[in-house]
């Protein structure tokens, strides 16, 4: 596949009150993925965020991917930000509450609704794969399956663009409209500079629900204990510091990114180091699981 991922900076946006969330297990609903299941990913508080530095890496094509689940499709604004280009205006995607506290209709604002009418509820955790080709045609993409389609050769609004050249998700920023926002979970946010086929947004949403979903049921009420993980904040390798005096026989290492996104696996108990040096700056979540202990620890890599 011709997938090429951004190496680039991923920074978490508090709200006003400096609440940023926290990364942790949710259940997917069977009406998401075939069978229900735990896993993993990032809760978002209100009006928090992420940015996407753009930093060159976009130009006019590009495969942006993000799964999301809202826990509150009912406020007074009349609109949940799913993501937009600039802070500077609300050029972006949007659910617009048509059908609130429970449904939803995609929105391209300002240019209208694309897709089905009142498609998204406050149940479900959804794909959403948004593909650009050069000419300025993009195919929406949600759970795998095209969506709706939408022409923006004539705007060039859903582009990284200055001042900010940059991509917010979720966030509402204070200057603009107050509580376009939901709290929610987010997984697997994905940016690519070429514009993905059909075939390959099918095949990320069929490993979204089976390789990607890492947190299995049966070890998910499995006691917690903390993961030492040094240096810290890292810069090319991490080290690990179990206090347990009995040895790992048989355990699987992971990391993590704070979407949910696995970056390392590993079926066997870590020895020495693990190079992360070709990792985006950021937070991520390491764990150690053998079916019956888990340890788990946070690291900034920069």
């Amino acid at each position: 596949m011709a997938r090429n991922f951004a190496f680039t900076s991923l920074v978490i946006i508090p709200n006003d009150d400096g609440e940023t969330g926290e990364f942790g297990n949710f259940q997917l609903p069977a009406t998401t993925c075939p069978t229900e299941d735990v896993t993993s990913g990032w809760y978002f508080e209100r009006d928090a965020g992420f940015e996407f530095l753009n930093e060159g890496f976009l130009d006019c094509e590009y495969t942006l991917q993000i799964a999301f689940k809202f826990d509150d499709l009912d406020n007074f604004a009349g609109w949940v930000r799913i993501l937009s280009f600039t802070h500077t205006d609300d050029n972006g995607l949007f659910l617009n509450l048509s059908s609130p506290p429970s449904n939803a209709t995609l929105e391209f604002w300002p240019n209208g609704t694309v897709g089905e009418s009142d498609f998204f509820n406050d149940t479900d955790v959804f794909q959403l794969t948004l593909v650009r080709d050069c000419s300025g045609m993009m195919d929406i993409y949600v759970n795998g399956q095209l969506f709706a389609e939408y022409d923006d050769s004539g705007t060039m609004e859903y582009l990284p663009q200055e001042p900010d050249n940059r991509v917010v998700f979720f966030r509402d920023h204070p200057l603009q409209l107050e509580n376009e926002a939901s709290p929610g979970w987010t997984k697997n946010l994905l940016i690519s500079d070429v514009a993905w086929n059909s075939s390959e947004v099918l095949d990320s949403w069929q490993e979204f629900c089976t390789t990607l979903t890492t947190v299995s049921t049966e070890n998910a009420d499995k006691p917690v204990h903390e993961l030492t993980v040094f240096p810290n904040p890292a810069t090319d390798r991490v080290f690990f510091e179990i206090p347990d005096t009995e040895p790992f026989t048989d355990a699987v290492t992971t990391i993590t990114d704070i979407t949910g996104r696995q970056v390392y696996r590993n079926s066997t108990p870590p020895s020495g180091s693990i190079e992360i040096g070709h990792l985006a700056d950021g937070l991520y979540i390491a764990e150690i699981n053998d079916g019956t202990r888990r340890y788990v620890g946070k690291f900034l890599k920069k």
